[in-house]
């Protein structure tokens, strides 16, 4: 039978046994709102729970469509082989309040794994984060300026994304930006490059650049600024760009922000389980998340082709890029992909359950589902449901999965 009272006569009861205390009716009108805010908050810890799960399949679902998409790239065994120094296992955060699977190798692919990019993008907004407010604390204005350039739907990624990198570095080289640097007081800069695909455009790179600069800033003169220098150097590389949209710079705090959340959605953290998975490109544009998640639903073997593309293209980029000397100055260390890949932040987290290298095969034999289930049982520090379900998984796996190896 469940502990919690029935909201009508569990109320009361407590209401009467308050006034039997002296305490008043005004207590007892207490009691009842404190459980009916625990039953609220009760209620919204399982819609995060059940929303996380959501989260954590539709993630091991792409991934599942990326091995086979990309089947000689190190994403083939992520998430799939046992680490070589560990055994698989269900580990708990307290802090996060969330279980996950562990002891497994990862790819550290910013660019092509789900699983490992919403990990990555989580540490990464961490650290943009924190140099935004050491800029505050400095008092100096941190500006996104975005730096695109004119494509056309037969300009492969490759060359587009070469010239785009070819003209912002042309772009500082020149004199009058070295000009503007010293004008503006142009310190330090975060840089990231992101991509998108559209039927009538084709493959759209452009890059963010988070620039700390001087109080006072005239942002219309200082977008004009860069755009002088903009131009001729996206010619220099034989592609052209917008004198209106060829530089676009925001300086609002709101827009700062907005980027840097967005940072730790490129394809969804768990924790951020209300907006998971959600980054979509705008009209008929479409991120690379929403490339795979086509080929997942429809099995759009177009699509699976520029997925491919873009993988391929990236694979070795760095996502974000601090100015010489920025990071140390802010204090944050450095870290590889790789390693934002498995670090655990919070340093309480500690081992719930252990599997067998027999279990893992029939967990990993029953699907995205059997991951996403064992993790939601883990979040809610569930034993028997655990046990339970390693139950079923090896009845299935030794009923239906003989031969199968994980």
């Amino acid at each position: 039978m469940s502990e919690t009272p029935d909201v009508g006569g569990g109320t009361e009861a407590a209401a009467g046994c308050v006034s039997a205390a002296g305490l008043g009716a005004d207590r007892g009108l207490l009691g009842t709102i404190t459980v009916i805010v625990g039953r609220f908050a009760s209620l919204r810890t399982q819609e995060r729970r059940v929303l996380r799960r959501e989260s954590r399949l539709e993630k091991y679902r792409f991934q599942q469509v990326a091995r086979q998409i990309l089947p000689k790239e190190r994403i083939r065994v992520c998430c799939k082989t046992p680490s070589p120094y560990s055994s698989p296992h269900l580990k708990y955060s307290p802090l996060r309040e969330r279980a996950s699977i562990a002891g497994l190798m990862v790819c550290g692919s910013p660019w092509c794994c789900p699983p490992c990019a919403a990990r990555i993008a989580e540490g990464r907004r961490s650290e943009v984060g924190q140099a935004i407010a050491w800029a505050k604390s400095q008092g100096l204005v941190v500006v996104l300026s975005t730096f695109t350039l004119r494509h056309g739907a037969t300009d492969s990624l490759e060359a587009s994304l070469t010239a785009l990198t070819g003209a912002y570095r042309r772009m500082q080289q020149r004199r009058d930006f070295k000009v503007l640097r010293l004008a503006y007081g142009l310190s330090h800069t975060i840089k990231v490059v992101e991509a998108t695909w559209s039927p009538d455009n084709g493959w759209h790179p452009h890059l963010h650049v988070l620039q700390c600069l001087s109080p006072g800033l005239n942002v219309s003169a200082y977008s004009a600024a860069l755009a002088k220098g903009w131009l001729p150097s996206v010619a220099s590389q034989g592609f052209s760009a917008s004198a209106r949209r060829g530089v676009d710079v925001r300086a609002t705090w709101g827009d700062v922000e907005k980027y840097v959340t967005k940072l730790g959605r490129t394809w969804g953290a768990e924790d951020e389980i209300t907006k998971a998975n959600t980054k979509r490109g705008r009209g008929d544009s479409m991120s690379p998340m929403d490339l795979l998640r086509s080929v997942a639903l429809t099995d759009d073997q177009a699509h699976a082709n520029l997925f491919r593309e873009f993988a391929l293209t990236m694979k070795g980029t760095h996502q974000l890029q601090w100015s010489r000397g920025f990071k140390k100055l802010v204090g944050v260390e450095e870290r590889s992909d790789a390693d934002l890949a498995v670090l655990e932040e919070d340093q309480a987290a500690y081992w719930f359950a252990g599997f067998t290298v027999s279990d893992w095969r029939a967990i990993y034999f029953c699907g995205p589902e059997a991951r996403a289930d064992l993790e939601a049982a883990g979040d809610g520090l569930d034993r028997e449901r655990v046990d339970q379900l390693l139950a079923e998984y090896r009845a299935r796996y030794f009923s239906e999965g003989w031969g199968f190896g994980a």
